[in-house]
Order: C-alpha cells, then sequence, then structure tokens
C-alpha cells in the first residue's frame, strides 16, 4: 500500500510559484485555493493568473530583491481528480529590482495563513524569501518593509484568486487508516505489545480568513541551504491583514 492516497480533494485547486533566488537555487511556494463558484482550470486561467500574481510581486517585493530573485512561473492544477494536469503560465518571468547583495537562500519572511477552525490542520505558514541583505537590520531582524511587502503579495494572490471565483485556502491532505504495532523487550525477556489504530482521514479544503507576518525574525527554509532556526510560528505579530 502507497504511503499517501492520491491526493484528491473536492473543489480545492493547487497553485504553484516557481522562483529562482540564486544561479543554482530554486523557491517554491505550493498554495491553495478554495472554489466558491464554477472555474474551468486550464491554460487560460494559469495565464491570467501569472499575470495578475507577477504584477503583485513587482510591486510589493521585487524592489526588496536583487536581480538573481525572479519569479519565473505560476502553475494552477486542479485537485477534485487524481492526476490532472498542471498548467502554467506563458508570461516572462520578473526579476527584482534591489540593489545589494543577496541574503543566503534559506533565509525566509513567514506569512502566517489562518482560518476560522482551529487545529494544524487549518493553519499554514508561507515561506517568503529571496531579498537582499540591507533587509536584514543591524539587530538582525526583518526590516518593516520585507514584513508589510510579504504580507501585502500573499493578500494580493488571495485577491487574484477571488476574480476567478476562489479563494486562498489551507489544504488537509487525505490519510490511510494506520496500525501501528510497537513491541518492546525488557532485559528477562518480557515482551508488551502496544498497537496504535489511525482512521482513514479524508482530504479538506478551508478557506484562509486572515494573513499575517507575526514577527520581525528571519526563519529558515531549510531545504534552500543550510541549518536554519526552528519555526517563529508563535511570535508576536507586527504586520496583518485580514481577508474579507
Amino acid at each position: 500500500m502507497p504511503a499517501a492516497p492520491p491526493l484528491v480533494v473536492n473543489n480545492a485547486v493547487q497553485v504553484t510559484l516557481g522562483f529562482a533566488i540564486n544561479a543554482s537555487t530554486a523557491m517554491v511556494n505550493v498554495l491553495a485555493a478554495i472554489k466558491t463558484g464554477t472555474v474551468v482550470v486550464d491554460q487560460t486561467l494559469a495565464n491570467a493568473l501569472g499575470s495578475t500574481i507577477k504584477s503583485a510581486w513587482t510591486s510589493n517585493l521585487a524592489p526588496l530583491c536583487p536581480s538573481i530573485t525572479a519569479l519565473n512561473q505560476v502553475g494552477v492544477r486542479d485537485l477534485s481528480s487524481a492526476n490532472l494536469p498542471l498548467f502554467i503560465d506563458a508570461g516572462a518571468g520578473v526579476s527584482g529590482t534591489g540593489t545589494g547583495d543577496s541574503l543566503p537562500g534559506s533565509a525566509a519572511c513567514v506569512v502566517s495563513l489562518k482560518t476560522a477552525l482551529s487545529g494544524r490542520r487549518y493553519r499554514c505558514l508561507v515561506y517568503v524569501g529571496g531579498f537582499t541583505e540591507t533587509q536584514n537590520l543591524t539587530s538582525g531582524t526583518i526590516a518593516t518593509a520585507v514584513q508589510t511587502g510579504a504580507a501585502a503579495f500573499v493578500q494580493a494572490i488571495d485577491s487574484a484568486l477571488a476574480t476567478h471565483t476562489m479563494r486562498l485556502a489551507v489544504l488537509s491532505r487525505p490519510a490511510f487508516a494506520t496500525t501501528v504495532t510497537r513491541t518492546v523487550t525488557d532485559s528477562s525477556g518480557n515482551q508488551n505489545v502496544v498497537t496504535h489504530n489511525r482512521p482513514s482521514r479524508p482530504g479538506a479544503i478551508t478557506q484562509v480568513q486572515s494573513i499575517s507576518v507575526r514577527n520581525g525574525i528571519w526563519d529558515s527554509q531549510r531545504r534552500r541551504n543550510g541549518a536554519g532556526a526552528g519555526s517563529t510560528f508563535m511570535a508576536r505579530a507586527n504586520v496583518s491583514l485580514q481577508v474579507a
């Protein structure tokens, strides 16, 4: 049996942002959207979202990023059935317009997405990176312009989705039922067998209700390069935007 069921969630759409943050490092943000009306996920939609989202990045974040940072692709995939195609926008990439050296690829400003429901399945984090060194203050914290711009950029993504009868959302993946058996043997040879049963879980898609940068602390997306800090999700907010 595979480790996880196919990613199929009714009324869900996957939105992928493909960045380059230097000559050899990619940055990919995989977001989710909920359908609020009838929408056809195709090349036309990908092109429209690509144009709007790239324009929003150019307005909000490009001046804070070096020219080697670029938003190259915006993709969309319908998740209502298994193995549906990913449509990637055909527009040209947009590059940073800021000056100065680039921060390490792992450094990220974290944008928090929350729904109206509580629990880990109903919130997520968006790691936004690719900034110039000048956006790192002498205190080692994130410049206010980055915090404001990152929150505004994610807000703009939600607005772009709303134009096409979708809204930014948090996706909960489906899971198979599992049974895990653990056997513990002590030094005398006595055994204790413990069985844990986890029921199957359907996928879910829940609309985002708030978008916020909750602190000015750099976080780390370790898959980009090197080791970094742990999550700063629960720290105090500096910038917050509420979704209408």
